[in-house]
């Protein structure tokens, strides 16, 4: 651990290859914050053991995984047939799976899967 502050490029870096790397079946069910305000820190810690790091490090990341499935995947979706150009429900088939197939799990494998 180091009290030295991480530039602000290489924290938009970091960010953007967890935007970037792999998930299962490309959901990324995951959300990232970066915490830097030192208030919200100090009442995060109270909830964290007191971890040092918590309130000491430059930059706070939180990585909380959806517990939301099947509005991650309509989601995911959307986007796909607005940056594909392709029909809208064209590929549902695809999408029942999906849904199907994570929706069976439990509460814990979704979150062992969303990890």
């Amino acid at each position: 651990f180091s009290d030295r502050k991480v530039p602000q490029d290489q924290l938009l870096d970091l960010i953007e290859a967890a935007r970037l790397s792999a998930s299962s079946y490309g959901l990324q069910p995951y959300k990232i914050w970066v915490v830097e305000d030192k208030a919200i820190r100090e009442k995060l810690a109270e909830h964290a053991y007191q971890q040092p790091q918590i309130k000491q490090s430059s930059h706070l990341l939180i990585i909380a995984n959806e517990t939301q499935i099947d509005r991650i995947v309509d989601r995911y979706f959307q986007h796909l047939y607005q940056q594909k150009d392709t029909a809208e429900g064209s590929i549902e088939g695809y999408v029942d799976h999906i849904k199907s197939a994570i929706g069976s799990q439990t509460h814990q494998q979704r979150q062992s899967w969303a990890q």
